[in-house]
This record gives structure tokens, C-alpha cells and sequence, in this order.
């Protein structure tokens, strides 16, 4: 059932009278907006008979998340519905659908109480290509549906029966957004000391590690939040109350195989191996987990133990964000390199109109794909890739990866060599003959033994050893992505020596002595690197990391 309204400049607007999450019995109290020279004002009627109660109180939208709205203080016949975005369109149930000739519609840029249709479903994810502008919710009776990560819903109650019940009757926002910038009062509680308004929707204020603030995504888009591996997730957009977490957001996506017909080693080696000991989880963005918070690295697409690449001939792009790469091809060197020379890796990409090139194209790996606000300093950020590639022909043993020096936002690809990860393993096991293995991991400045076999190797030892490794590698290849290499060393090149105990040491250690053979395998980045974490270019004037 479709209803039709006059347009005017005075409406009403939703907002929560007594905020607090979990509070059951939080009021939705109407106001009215009031537009002036480009400028709305909202005036909450606390007075109001009528308002709404929403259950759950503290909901906030996701895609198929519901909340029941009960009306208050209206007599029977009272009619609840959603505002459309289409000029004066009321509906019961579902607005009529959207089409690339309507576009997207946001209601804070339009200055209008009216329901969005935010692009997509997500800032990074499409969802069905053919509802990509359709509104972003629906009513089934009094229970409100979700179609969008953080769309905001406008909700109008008419026929009360209250006296003084104005001409257009009763507005309400849900949920609530005192403010009008789109992103509700009860989420920007949780970063604001002095109020629940702090924030701008077009602020990138994210912090830490280190100095060099932003993370390329705007306070509204990390609001309205991402797909990640299949699950619905907002970020931080800047320090929580009462927290020391940092907030800049890592996105990652594995290729595994990135090889055409070839067979991953990451489905069984690192992710179904038993710990040699329960602080030692075996994971393959461990090292990388150290750099951000765990919940700030978002890996894309990824289902641990299985494949990432489905597909023979050709592989499924991950719909989590703009994914243009098709496979990758090792080129043999010509016959005359000397023996040990490695291939070169050629990358092949799908561009948007389905042309073959061997070029990223440009939004290649963006990750705010249906972003409402671009930071300026960087409008379309990006994640990074890294491909699996199976190559060790008979004599090649380096480089064991490979990316090229960030930061993300260029045109790099990063490459970790499982197969000749496992035979650099392998060898440097069976130099140590029958010498029980011993492992340590750098910890609070020093070297620290985590493991000590008591006799020959055995394959659970050797697996896990190869595990770490391959953990050290992907984290390795990471930080260059990332411009955290140090400065140019003439003896390591961009990197530590092997003894520093970081993720960007030129290799893992190992050092047959006393009977034992001692693998030392970097798992964190240390400070100064971690400080020079950026997403984006980013001038660094103090001298601590290297300027794009």
C-alpha cells in the first residue's frame, strides 16, 4: 500500500528520548527539521504523546536484521509507514525499485526526511546488481527490514487520534540520529567523551601505530561498514571511550593458488597443524595481526583450509571488493640465465568492460567502492593482494616472495612462494641432521624459546616449522606492501638483518650449535615500523620512515 505527500521545507525526524543502549524502554520521540539557507535544524518534541519504542533499543541496521517498532500513546486505527525516497511516496510494505537512471539517494545530502538508498549494500560490496539503488528497507507490519549495512529509515505515523497530531502526521528516524549526519547517536556514543555528535561524516581521524593518522576511509562509510570473509563489520573510525586500540583498518585478500590448475599448500599446511604449544596458534596472517590490532585486519574472501581461487581455468573475482585480477603466470627465464634464475611473474586482469590486459586497471583492489564520502587526500583506497604461486623449478630457491614497495595505493602485487617456502624449510632442517629442533620467537626485545624437541625431527616439527615460515614470508611481503621497510641498507637492501627479530628481516635464522638446531622465526613488527604504518601517502617530516 503506497501513500502520497505534499513535499515542504518543516517535517518531522525520529530521534531516541533517553539514549542508552540495552535500555529496553527507550523512548523515539518526533522533532521537526527545519531547512534555511542550506542549513537543518532539529527541534526534539519531548512533549509528544506519541513515540516509538523499538526492540531491540540499541538496533542498528545490517543486511536481513530486523527491529519491531510499537507506537505509543495512538489509539486504535493508527497506520505506520516508510518514506520513500521518490517524491511524495509512502508505503506499508516495499518502495517502489530504483534504476541507474533514479541513482543513489542519500537523505543528509538532500536535506530530506525521507528513507535512503545508499549505493550497494555495503561501502564495499554491491550485493544484487539489479537492487544496487533500490531503498534500503522495508515493513512487514511493525517489524522494519534491513536491506543495507547503515542505511537510515524514515518512518511516519499517522491517524493517532491524538489531538494536535500535525497535517503530515508524526516523523521518526531509525534509528536515532539527533545530529542528521547519517550516523546514529548510539554508535557515535562510543567515540565521543562529551556527547554523542562528535563525529564528522567525512572525518578520517583514524590513529596509530605511529603518527601518521587516517586510514583513507571517512567516518560514515566505517560506520556504514564492510563485508569481510562472508560476515557484516564496522570499523573504528577513530579511539573508542575507555580503550587504547588504534584504529587504522588493514584489508587483505589471499589468492590461493593465484596459478591457473595449480594446488594450494596453504589448504593443508599452516591452517589444519596442531600447535606445538598452546600460545603458538598456527595462522597465516599472524605476523600480520601484529602490526594492527587482530580486529582491524580484514581478510577478504578467505576461508581458512580451503581454496580462494575456485575455478580451473579461470577464477570467481571476490565480490568484497573491486577485484580485477584473473591468474598469475610465472615466465621462464630464457635458457641462456644462469642456472638458479627465476621466472618473471605476469599478471593477468578482467578490466570492467571485460577486455584482457596485463595492467591493473585503476580501481583494481579499491575497497570503498560505494563510499558516500572520499577522503580527499586519497579517494579510492586500497587493499592488498597476495598471490600464492606454486613455482620452484629444480634450482631455484629465491626469492621466496616478492612485492614491491608500498604504500598500497600503488600498482603493486605481492607474491608468496609456498614451494620453494617449504623446500628453503626442508633444507635448512636437513642441515641440522638428526639435531633436535629447537624454536624461538622474539619477544619483549629478546630472543625466547618456545620449543625444544628432544630428539630427531619429527613431521608434526617439520610441518610446524614450515608453517612459521610461510607465516614470516606473507607478513614479510606485507610490510613492503605497506612502506614499512626501512631505509635502503647496502648489505640487506629494505630490510633488517636476519638477527633483528622483526617481520622485515632479510630471512628467518637458523644456527646449528650445541647439539641443537635453532630456527629463530620473527612473529611482530617492531616499533619503529609499526609507526610507519600507512595506507596511503603520506609525507612523514620527523625522518622516521621512508616518503613515497
Amino acid at each position: 500500500m503506497r501513500k502520497h505527500w505534499l513535499t515542504g521545507t518543516v517535517l518531522g525526524l525520529v530521534v531516541w528520548g533517553a539514549l542508552g543502549l540495552g535500555d529496553a524502554h527507550a523512548q523515539v520521540y518526533p522533532v521537526t527539521l527545519n531547512v534555511s539557507g542550506g542549513v537543518a535544524t532539529l527541534t526534539t518534541d519531548l512533549a509528544s504523546r506519541v513515540t516509538l519504542t523499538l526492540s531491540p533499543a540499541d538496533w542498528l541496521p545490517s543486511p536481513t536484521n530486523s527491529v519491531t517498532i510499537t507506537v505509543n500513546g495512538a489509539g486504535p486505527g493508527t497506520l505506520m509507514e516508510l518514506v520513500c525516497p521518490q517524491d511524495n511516496t509512502f508505503t506499508t510494505s516495499a518502495c517502489p525499485a530504483r534504476t541507474a537512471t533514479d541513482g543513489a539517494y542519500n537523505p543528509i545530502s538532500a536535506k530530506q526526511l525521507r528513507t535512503s538508498a545508499y549505493p550497494g549494500v555495503c561501502t564495499n560490496y554491491d550485493g544484487d546488481p539489479t537492487k544496487f539503488f533500490d531503498t534500503d528497507f522495508t515493513l512487514t507490519g511493525a517489524v522494519l527490514n534491513s536491506r543495507d549495512c547503515g542505511g537510515m529509515a524514515v518512518i511516519r505515523v499517522r491517524n493517532t487520534g491524538v489531538v494536535g497530531e500535525p497535517a503530515l502526521g508524526f516523523f521518526f528516524i531509525v534509528p536515532k540520529d539527533s545530529d542528521f549526519d547519517g550516523m546514529p547517536d548510539s554508535w557515535e556514543a562510543l567515540y565521543c567523551s562529551t556527547g554523542n555528535t562528535c563525529l564528522d561524516p567525512a572525518e578520517d581521524s583514524d590513529s596509530g601505530p605511529g603518527p601518521l593518522a587516517g586510514d583513507g576511509i571517512a567516518a560514515f562509510d566505517e560506520y556504514r561498514g564492510f563485508k569481510v570473509a562472508g560476515q557484516y563489520i564496522r570499523t573504528n573510525p577513530r579511539q573508542k571511550i575507555n580503550t587504547t586500540e588504534k584504529q587504522k583498518d588493514l584489508f587483505i585478500s589471499l589468492v590461493n593458488p593465484a596459478e591457473l590448475g595449480a594446488t594450494s599448500l596453504l589448504t593443508t599446511l599452516p591452517t589444519t597443524l596442531p600447535p606445538l604449544a598452546s600460545s603458538d596458534p598456527a595462522d597465516l596472517f599472524l605476523n600480520v595481526k601484529s602490526l594492527v590490532s587482530n580486529s582491524q585486519v580484514h581478510v577478504l574472501c578467505f576461508t581458512p583450509g580451503s581454496t580462494n581461487t575456485p575455478g580451473a581455468t579461470n577464477r570467481t573475482p571476490c565480490d568484497e571488493w573491486v577485484d580485477r585480477f584473473s591468474y598469475l603466470t610465472i615466465i621462464p627465464p630464457p635458457a641462456s640465465a644462469p642456472a638458479g634464475t627465476a621466472g618473471i611473474p605476469h599478471f593477468t586482469y578482467k578490466a570492467a568492460d571485460g577486455s584482457t590486459t596485463n595492467i591493473a586497471p585503476p580501481d583494481d583492489r579499491q575497497i570503498t567502492k560505494n563510499a558516500l564520502y572520499r577522503v580527499p587526500a586519497v579517494p579510492n583506497p586500497k587493499g592488498v593482494r597476495i598471490s600464492e604461486s606454486l613455482d620452484a623449478p629444480a634450482a631455484v630457491t629465491l626469492p621466496l616472495g616478492e612485492c614491491a614497495t608500498g604504500p598500497a595505493t600503488g600498482a603493486d602485487e605481492c607474491i608468496i612462494y609456498t614451494q620453494r617456502i617449504v623446500n628453503d624449510t626442508n633444507t635448512k632442517i636437513a642441515g641440522g641432521g638428526t639435531n633436535p629442533i629447537v624454536y624461538f620467537s622474539y619477544e619483549g626485545g629478546r630472543w625466547t624459546e618456545k620449543y625444544r624437541g628432544t630428539g630427531a625431527p619429527t613431521d608434526p616439527e617439520k610441518q610446524f616449522l614450515r608453517s612459521r615460515h610461510i607465516e614470516f614470508i606473507l607478513g614479510h611481503e606485507a610490510a613492503h606492501a605497506h612502506q614499512l621497510t626501512p631505509f635502503y641498507d647496502l648489505t640487506y637492501g629494505y630490510h633488517n638483518p636476519e638477527d633483528a627479530g622483526d617481520n622485515v628481516d632479510v630471512r628467518i635464522m637458523r644456527v646449528v650449535k650445541g647439539g641443537l638446531n635453532k630456527f629463530y622465526i620473527p612473529r611482530s613488527y617492531n616499533t619503529t615500523n609499526q609507526s610507519c604504518f600507512r595506507l596511503f601517502p603520506l609525507l612523514d617530516l620527523t625522518g622516521t620512515c621512508p616518503n613515497p
